[in-house]
């Protein structure tokens, strides 16, 4: 059947079981007796034909059976695809492009999807991969900071699909319900006829659908390979957390080593604050002793000085007295009563005595007369 606006556009649809084919064509093509599976059992057993008309065209979609089926293997899976790729190409039924779908929230890429990806990668051939179309499935399941993280994974790494992506193959997500943006994809098909290495192999090449790359493809080599890469990475990851732990390890040497130099600088520190503290000490102390000598020494100089002056005092008194005395004595010396002229009451001043008894005598004329009084008592 051709649409409006020329030859029908041929699409195949790929990818692991529960990647959510069926769901997306029926979104497509809006046909409801399309069968979705829940499973990891392929609800599609043979290769199978819808159409919808999108922009004037028609779209032929072919929806495969899943690869990685529990009940059903990948060698019947690729036989009955390069079954039907074979008879289309005779009939000269061209594919205009393959969309691979992958669920959004499986990065880890492990076991049997990572086989089947590279199955599909020698299915399609180099010379095809620029009609490749990756739909990243299920973005309402994961976070979307998370999704945008896996796409880009997936899309940047070769053992995903970044050397695909290197040879022309394009990246979508398809993160919704809503058939518009399911057809919008449709708008990454630009039309051009491909032709898969498979096709190529089987019709002009004439081998068997079993003696192509795909069918052959060694899917124990590539598993012990992939286990083989995996032991080495657990090596590798193993030698760098031996490595990370040695690091560690010297880091915590290193850092003990340096407690251990601060606490010695510390101890040492310490050591001298407190030598200093004690010379300081040491240094009051003495300097008190110092003061008490010299307090005790002013102390003594001063009584010395008391004494010195005291007896100096002494000595100018008894010296005064003795030279009062010697003055008294002189003065006393021719000294005697006034005479008869005086009262009989008259003391004497020198004895303070009354004179009982006197002869003619002048205290103001001494020597006229060098008689003594004579006292009575």
């Amino acid at each position: 059947m051709a649409g409006a606006g020329g030859s029908e556009i041929t699409v195949a649809v790929m990818g692991m079981t529960g990647a959510g084919k069926s769901s997306f064509i029926k979104k497509l093509t809006g046909n409801e007796d399309i069968v979705v599976g829940d499973g990891l059992e392929s609800e599609t057993q043979t290769v199978t034909e819808y159409r919808c008309c999108y922009r004037d065209k028609m779209y032929v979609l072919l929806d495969t059976p899943g690869f990685g089926d529990t009940y059903r293997s990948n060698d019947d899976v690729v036989d009955e695809v390069l079954q039907w790729l074979a008879s289309s190409y005779r009939a000269e039924t061209h594919l205009n492009g393959v969309i691979y779908l992958h669920p959004i929230n499986d990065i880890r890429m492990q076991g049997s999807a990572r086989e089947n990806l590279e199955m599909f990668r020698k299915l399609c051939g180099e010379d095809a991969l620029k009609n490749v179309l990756f739909v990243s499935m299920f973005w309402d399941t994961v976070d979307e900071a998370q999704g945008v993280r896996n796409g880009e994974q997936l899309r940047s790494k070769d053992e995903f699909w970044g050397r695909m992506v290197k040879k022309g193959s394009k990246v979508r997500r398809y993160n919704s319900d809503d058939s518009h943006l399911a057809l919008a994809i449709l708008d990454d098909i630009d039309g051009s006829h491909c032709v898969l290495r498979a096709q190529e192999e089987i019709v002009i090449d004439g081998k068997d659908p079993r003696q192509t790359e795909a069918a052959t493809f060694n899917f124990a080599a590539m598993r012990a390979e992939m286990e083989a890469q995996i032991q080495e990475a657990e090596e590798r990851a193993k030698r760098v957390l031996e490595e990370q732990q040695k690091a560690a390890q010297e880091q915590a040497r290193r850092i003990e080593e340096q407690r251990q130099q601060w606490l010695r600088a510390q101890e040492e520190e310490v050591k001298r604050r407190k030598e200093r503290l004690e010379a300081e000490e040491r240094q009051l102390q003495e300097e008190r002793a110092r003061e008490q000598r010299d307090f005790r020494e002013r102390i003594r100089q001063e009584a010395e000085e008391r004494e010195r002056i005291l007896a100096a005092v002494a000595a100018a008194q008894e010296k005064e007295e003795q030279k009062m005395q010697k003055a008294k004595a002189e003065y006393y010396r021719d000294y005697a009563c006034i005479g008869r002229e005086v009262s009989r009451d008259y003391h004497c001043d020198r004895c303070n005595e009354t004179i009982r008894h006197w002869e003619h005598y002048y205290r103001k004329y001494p020597s006229r007369a060098p008689l003594t009084a004579y006292h009575t008592t």
